[in-house]
């Protein structure tokens, strides 16, 4: 049942890394680290103290907004193809989207600096002589950077599923060693109460089997939540017969829906 278990979750599991593009968070994200890279960019290329450090920085400000928010439209409308696909396919997909946005960003660009005086940093007259140079540029530094940023997604999606992982293990474990100790309290009660209150006995009987066959479930399945208070009251009718008045439980849950 626990192998069973483990592989339904697996299955459930989104099999892809990439996070939620359509986010407003992950989008907030992009926008900061394109600001960061404008800025580093801008102060290499012209210095604390240079004339063209801000409209530099304007530049290419605007032109990675456009790439970055570009390729996070893109990743997030094709999210649920990703998310079918595996882990190398779904790289792959994601890295092309990345470098198809990024080289048609970069042809706009260039067609839009060479009809102006002077648009992200460049002459018109270099950039019409460069224009497959400044394209390869723009893909070469793209894929780069598209690697690097897959690569990060996927370890970092890897440590909390490592995480997650460990942390259930150690809570099915604790499960382990407690149920042991209730099963043997409950069985003890009840062998007092063959004696006492055989209808009694009869009811606690139902009452562990019913708890068992619960904790024997699949984890993921959905139930009404009537069969969940059902599962609980029968859970407090056990510690009561060994706890007594010492158990106090308030039950408030008149009005809500059972289904």
């Amino acid at each position: 049942m626990h192998a069973r278990s483990q592989v339904a979750g697996d299955r459930n599991e989104p099999r892809f890394y990439l996070p939620d593009f359509c986010a407003a968070r992950s989008v907030l994200a992009v926008v900061l680290i394109a600001e960061l890279v404008a800025l580093l960019l801008s102060l290499g290329r012209h210095g604390l103290a240079g004339e063209r450090l801000w409209p530099g920085l304007a530049e290419t400000s605007l032109f990675l907004l456009w790439t970055g928010l570009g390729v996070a439209a893109v990743l997030c409308a094709s999210r649920g193809t990703l998310s079918r696909l595996s882990v190398p396919e779904g790289s792959a997909l994601a890295l092309a989207l990345l470098l198809a946005v990024t080289g048609l960003v970069s042809e706009g660009a260039w067609w839009f600096a060479a009809s102006t005086e002077r648009v992200f940093g460049f002459e018109p007259r270099a950039l019409s002589a460069d224009h497959l140079g400044f394209l390869l540029r723009n893909l070469v530094i793209g894929a780069i950077v598209g690697a690097v940023a897959l690569r990060y997604f996927y370890v970092s999606q890897q440590w909390r599923r490592n995480v997650e992982a460990e942390a259930q293990s150690r809570v099915r474990a604790l499960q382990a060693r407690i149920r042991p100790h209730f099963l043997f309290n409950s069985m003890n009660t009840i062998a007092a109460l063959t004696r006492t209150d055989p209808r009694g006995a009869e009811q606690a009987i139902a009452d562990l089997a019913d708890l068992f066959r619960v904790s024997l479930r699949e984890h993921g399945e959905r139930i009404p939540l009537g069969s969940e208070l059902e599962i609980a009251q029968a859970y407090e009718r056990l510690e009561r017969l060994r706890l007594g008045d010492r158990l106090q439980l308030d039950w408030q849950v008149d009005g809500l829906p059972r289904e």
